[in-house]
């Protein structure tokens, strides 16, 4: 009589499939499925533009393309040292991107002439042979509210406190409406780092929180409100930022996890950015062993980061985006060679190359990569591609230049300013009242007495102690000198 061998063949499979799930190790178990992304369109106008305009450029010309470069708007004034090397610099190096820098507070050049910093972004538009993409890091809203009259936004800790995700997509809508109008199409937001680490110097408030499901959900959020009015957005800072004690403006993180865990807390906000159709991700100056153990690259330059992870693992398939490469968490490995690093990124598998220390070197660096063949045509113009159709998008090749009549209309109007007065009214959180002091009651003995303020007789032990991080130092002269005298005159 035949036996069935069925039941052996199914008990052969089982086992063999049980070897092979104990010979695998934690970093390279598979990961779930990626989130399905919202269906790329191909063959739309933009698009046709974008494989033309390609088909038409130099070498030289699509280097350019992959390259950020800072635009100081408090120092951008007509016929400005500033403006004379942007203008330089598009000509000379055919440059793809700006990135909008813009200080919170202080003197601007231009004699805080609220559009004479878009009437220059126009005027650099015309410069440019090919439309420039500008993008601004806008983490609350466009700044500074003085200059542009936008609509101010509190940090986004504080949409995490709120817990409404009706509010990140407003947050998301507002700014990208504000932002068109003035000239900026790209906002370097929303940050999809999970704080998980008290001690965190450079995320703390700029992350949605600590729970990696509530960021990714808020993150998701503000991308589809951004999205569908007309900006591109970026995801940050990929692999992740948020448990780490160090800047990396200033040194070199390490964030000291097991694959399980950055699985678990780190990439969940990334992956739901992914699935929301963000544009980009930005990638983050910080040492992952568990990803790549060698310790001389940083994420930005590790190919099983960027191209492993990010690119396969994860299937994102938009444009990836170096943090600033002038940062000494990754400026500080390349002394004496500082080309290099734009190189090694791009290598990496990113696309766009921002704010590089040395742009002279870093363009001469890759043109010769690309000459030499250690980086391919194909693979150059993969990336130029996707900055193409980025600008195609958003229908730059048909008109590049903002309507600066129309700002007054489009900016700050007084709904906008009400919903970011309710998500900062939404957001306030009581922590702790030990002492039971909340609400606050009037007592009979104080129903007449209103206290403004108490004038204070310093001692000689009087010390006055003023702190700028150093994002802001360059503020700290006369705003130091200023408190210091405000409060010499308060102390009469």
């Amino acid at each position: 009589m035949s036996r069935n061998p069925l039941p052996l063949f199914v008990l052969f499979t089982l086992l063999g499939s049980v070897a092979l799930t104990r010979g695998r190790s934690p970093a390279a178990s598979p990961d779930p499925p990626p989130d399905p992304a919202p269906t790329p369109h191909f063959l739309t106008e933009g698009d046709r533009w974008a494989e033309s305009t390609l088909h038409s450029l130099s070498l030289e010309e699509k280097v350019g393309q992959l390259f950020m470069v800072r635009m100081r708007a408090e120092l951008l004034a007509a016929g400005s040292p500033e403006y004379l090397l942007l203008r330089n610099n598009i000509h000379k190096y055919h440059v793809g991107s700006l990135a909008m820098s813009i200080p919170a507070e202080g003197h601007f050049l231009n004699g805080n002439d609220r559009y004479e910093t878009v009437r220059l972004l126009n005027q650099l538009q015309l410069e440019s042979k090919l439309p420039l993409l500008v993008a601004g890091d806008f983490e609350r809203g466009v700044l500074p509210a003085r200059l542009f009259g936008t609509t101010v936004f509190p940090h986004a800790m504080a949409f995490g406190a709120a817990g409404n995700l009706a509010y990140a997509e407003a947050f998301g809508r507002i700014t990208a409406q504000e932002s068109r109008a003035l000239g900026v199409h790209w906002n370097l937001f929303p940050v999809a780092d999970v704080n998980t680490n008290s001690l965190n110097p450079i995320i703390g408030t700029r992350a949605f929180g600590e729970n990696p499901l509530k960021v990714g959900d808020l993150v998701a959020a503000y991308i589809r409100g951004a999205r569908a009015n007309g900006m591109l957005t970026t995801a940050k800072h990929f692999p992740g930022h948020g448990n780490t004690a160090i800047d990396s403006h200033v040194g070199v993180p390490m964030v000291d996890e097991d694959w399980n865990r950055l699985s678990a807390v780190d990439l969940p906000p990334f992956r739901k950015a992914i699935a929301a159709g963000v544009d980009a991700v930005m990638t983050a100056h910080v040492r992952v062993p568990a990803l790549d153990p060698d310790l001389s690259r940083v994420a930005t330059t590790s190919p099983a980061i960027i191209t492993d992870l990010l690119k396969h693992r994860l299937g994102f398939q938009g444009m990836v985006v170096t943090d600033a490469l002038d940062m000494a968490g990754l400026n500080a490995q390349y002394v004496g060679r500082v080309g290099r690093a734009a190189v090694d990124a791009f290598k990496a598998g990113n696309d766009v190359l921002t704010m590089p220390a040395d742009l002279d070197a870093s363009y001469r660096a890759m043109l010769e990569a690309v000459r030499t063949g250690e980086i391919s045509s194909q693979r150059l113009d993969a990336s130029v591609l996707k900055i193409l159709r980025a600008k195609g998008s958003l229908g730059l090749q048909k008109e590049r230049l903002v309507d600066i009549t129309a700002i007054p209309r489009l900016v700050g109007s007084p709904a906008n300013m009400a919903e970011g007065q309710r998500i900062s009214d939404d957001s306030i959180t009581l922590v702790r009242d030990n002492g039971k002091l909340l609400p606050l009651r009037q007592t009979p003995s104080d129903q007449n007495t209103l206290i403004l303020y108490q004038r204070v007789r310093p001692s000689a032990r009087t010390v006055l102690v003023i702190l700028c991080d150093h994002r802001h130092r360059h503020l700290c002269g006369s705003s130091r000198r200023s408190l210091a005298l405000r409060y010499r005159l308060a102390c009469g």
